[in-house]
């Protein structure tokens, strides 16, 4: 399943990505983000690699790694494997300063901000629509 933005001259598709792991890592890691966020034009603009983007993602084009909620992880574990997609990242894209994660759990959606100088975490709760008051 994929969707697609159109932002700025670039289109960002998402993909959903929880069974193959993105190739080309310089530490040869087989790590799975649940969905990737890739950069559509560039990845198709890239000849030497365009067939096998049909079959793989490919870590130097993707924009940002995410990670959903799974009952069969501690939730320690979803933030720790988030935050490593972000670092993955970051050393995939020599060409980036920075890269994102991001963790999306039942109540709550995590950033992570990936840089040279350590990670940043912000945390956005899911706050529910405020209760009409009885009549009296």
């Amino acid at each position: 399943m994929s969707y697609s933005t159109h932002v700025g001259i670039s289109d960002i598709i998402f993909l959903d990505t929880p069974n193959c792991h993105a190739a080309d890592h310089p530490s040869s890691t087989h790590s799975r983000p649940d969905v990737v966020a890739i950069d559509h034009l560039n990845l198709l603009n890239n000849a030497a690699t365009k067939l096998q983007a049909k079959s793989r993602i490919h870590w130097p084009f993707i924009e940002m790694a995410m990670e959903f909620h799974s009952s069969g992880h501690s939730f320690d574990d979803r933030l720790r494997q988030a935050q490593g997609y972000a670092a993955y990242l970051l050393a995939a894209r020599p060409d980036l300063d920075s890269t994102l994660g991001l963790l999306i759990e039942k109540d709550c959606m995590i950033i992570f901000i990936c840089a040279s100088s350590g990670t940043k975490m912000v945390k956005v709760k899911n706050q529910t629509a405020p209760q009409s008051s009885p009549q009296l």
